[in-house]
């Protein structure tokens, strides 16, 4: 049987080779988190998984949990990939309601780390994926990171969260 390293290794060379896509197939239930977190690790890249559902993208996502905890070993936190879920707003458009706020944190914490830190895994339903954001230069621009310690102008930062 053949080792999950030497099955990845050609794939990844066409993926760095420029092929934009390479079909794996005859995975199922925690074998695609094992497969994808492997391909994490030896990509070294961050890594974007488009899934079906909400349902699905919370399952996987509790998948790559496991095989990173099991994977990296107790107290070896380099190891370990920033693993995020982007949800759905929940309410469709012509709906009177307000998205939910702990999805709107959740959404806004994944495109920070997508757009900050770069490595991670982000996992995202197609439906969530297919919603409209702002557009990317307001988004990046809108962004502001405070630090324990640092000095911010009252009038500057509550002009910044008005915006």
């Amino acid at each position: 049987m053949r080792q999950l390293q030497e099955i990845l290794r050609p794939l990844i060379a066409e993926l760095r080779s420029g092929r934009k896509t390479v079909e794996i197939s005859e995975l199922w239930g925690a074998s695609k988190a094992l497969f994808l977190f492997e391909l994490f690790r030896e990509s070294k890249r961050p890594l974007l998984i488009v899934t079906a559902s909400e349902e699905d993208s919370t399952l996987l996502a509790d998948d790559l949990r496991f095989f990173s905890d099991a994977l990296a070993g107790p107290g070896d936190t380099s190891q370990k990939p920033e693993i995020l879920t982007f949800p759905a707003w929940g309410v469709l458009p012509f709906e009177a309601d307000s998205p939910d706020s702990n999805t709107v944190g959740e959404r806004m914490r994944f495109l920070y780390h997508l757009t900050t830190k770069g490595s991670g895994i982000y996992i995202a339903p197609v439906q969530a994926v297919m919603q409209k954001l702002p557009p990317w230069e307001l988004f990046a621009d809108s962004v502001r990171t405070i630090t324990t310690g640092q000095q911010t102008d009252p009038d500057v930062l509550s002009n910044a969260l008005v915006t």
